[in-house]
């Protein structure tokens, strides 16, 4: 268990969990331009992903192919004049994308939540840290798609663009798949206590995994809600 009561305690836990990110984790996202003077990337190409690399990535993290094909694209980039490809999934905001492969993760274009809608009428909303999450659950429950709207957050820092949606779409249920570590708790703490409606943590359904995709990688099965 982790010691978060109060608002001072979250921030406190993201802000050490995200300096701990920058220590460690060479893999940790860099923002990215598609201009051609940018210093790290250059994007050549986003086409319907196809790549077998890039399938067979997807395979080892026991994602369903036709959804993947369905949501993600490919991308080709330069990096100090090599040739690279890598998964892209798209944020709402115009030309920003999630890239990743087993060696690489970045983002092109500034940080973004990422929306789906739901059946019409429908005001309940299920939050996903990352886009593995998003398609892991789907890949559980069989479904291509969701009855109820979907934010991909693509990162913990974007907690207030869920509350703001949750407030501008009226949503009267929220249900929550974050990670099982003290960013994840500190975030489905956040939303559960700046929010009127109800909010679900379901990360207990896949207590002693990182995430929804370590779950699917090791065989879980979760019910539908």
């Amino acid at each position: 268990l982790f010691n978060i009561n109060t608002i001072k305690d979250i921030l406190r836990v993201l802000s050490e969990d995200f300096r701990h990110l920058e220590i460690i984790h060479k893999s940790e996202p860099l923002l990215i331009s598609k201009k051609p003077h940018s210093p790290t990337i250059i994007v050549d190409k986003i086409q319907p992903l196809q790549n077998k690399a890039l399938l067979d990535y997807l395979s080892t993290r026991k994602l369903n192919l036709d959804y993947c094909r369905y949501y993600l694209k490919e991308v080709y980039y330069t990096v100090k004049d090599k040739k690279y490809f890598a998964v892209a999934f798209p944020a709402d905001n115009a030309e920003t994308w999630e890239l990743r492969n087993p060696y690489f993760k970045a983002i092109v274009g500034s940080k973004g939540v990422s929306t789906f809608p739901g059946e019409p009428l429908n005001k309940q909303l299920v939050v996903f840290e990352g886009f593995s999450d998003f398609l892991s659950y789907l890949t559980l429950l069989q479904q291509p798609r969701l009855k109820s709207l979907v934010i991909v957050m693509n990162s913990a820092s974007m907690v207030k663009n869920v509350l703001e949606f949750i407030q501008n779409e009226q949503i009267e249920r929220t249900y929550l798949f974050l990670d099982n570590d003290p960013r994840g708790q500190a975030v489905a703490q956040t939303i559960q206590q700046e929010t009127t409606s109800p909010v679900i943590d379901k990360a207990s359904l896949y207590a002693g995994y990182d995430d929804l995709n370590d779950f699917l990688q090791a065989g879980g099965k979760l019910p539908s809600f």
